[in-house]
């Protein structure tokens, strides 16, 4: 999200006018280990034995430590999650965020 919005400019202007301080805000995010991740699905063209073809991708990050698994598959059907990345992300979280994806 930008912070340049419509909304976020003429909030800025009005405390400008108020003369009140404008300054950046920063929400930090925290994490425990082991307890959330992001995971999101797209499709790919790859080469796969010499042919051109498109595969679906599960790609899913840590929150805690950024740690980063990807899995491509020929059908996109629930493999993804039947085949957990423990050792490529150093286990299984508690929580998950879904991203929103092309067709949702």
């Amino acid at each position: 999200m930008s912070l340049r919005s419509p909304c976020v400019s003429t909030c800025r202007a009005r405390k400008r006018e108020l003369g009140w301080p404008v300054s950046e805000v920063f929400v930090p995010q925290v994490h425990a280990p082991g307890m959330e991740a992001d995971v999101d699905w797209g499709e790919a063209l790859v080469v796969l034995a010499g042919v051109l073809t498109w595969v679906h991708l599960f790609v899913m990050r840590a929150s805690f430590s950024g740690a980063a698994f990807c899995q491509a598959s020929l059908v996109e059907a629930q493999q993804a999650f039947l085949e957990p990345p423990d050792a490529s992300v150093g286990g299984v979280t508690g929580l998950v965020g879904v991203g929103r994806g092309r067709r949702g």
